[in-house]
């Protein structure tokens, strides 16, 4: 798993890790790009999966996150709240997928990644009805 900003990010590619986990701000620095919208987004996240990595998952702050595969894009969209503090939303996310994914499906894993996000920069507890919310797209390519 290769979580990191700067340079240490194009250095932890070349590792090939199996999940990468760059926000919108780390991916625009990797790219020299200014990837102003999801398609951008998307073609840049498939150019890491075609050098190895198994999954990307960018986060996009209050816009939600993209999960990107050789074979399944989907757009993880989180409702409007009252955050107390974003930092280490992005974390949590990551730590939210990699704990769900043994015991979830795949969209609910990242249903569930989403919703501990939320939580953890709301400071609020209600879990199960943050999930209920979150929505799952997938973008066919």
């Amino acid at each position: 798993i290769l979580d990191t900003s700067k340079d240490w990010f194009k250095e932890g590619l070349s590792a090939i890790p199996d999940l990468v986990k760059p926000n919108l701000e780390e991916l625009k620095a990797y790219t020299h790009k200014d990837l102003n919208d999801e398609s951008e987004i998307i073609d840049e996240a498939l150019k890491i999966c075609a050098k190895g990595v198994k999954e990307v998952l960018v986060s996009l702050g209050k816009k939600g996150s993209l999960y990107v595969t050789n074979s399944n894009i989907y757009k993880i969209t989180v409702p409007d709240i009252e955050i107390v503090n974003h930092v280490g939303a992005g974390d949590a996310l990551l730590a939210g997928f990699v704990s769900s994914k043994a015991n979830y499906g795949l969209k609910d894993a990242l249903r569930r990644a989403a919703a501990i996000s939320l939580v953890y920069i709301s400071n609020r507890d209600d879990i199960d009805m943050l999930q209920k919310l979150v929505k799952i797209k997938s973008i066919k390519r």
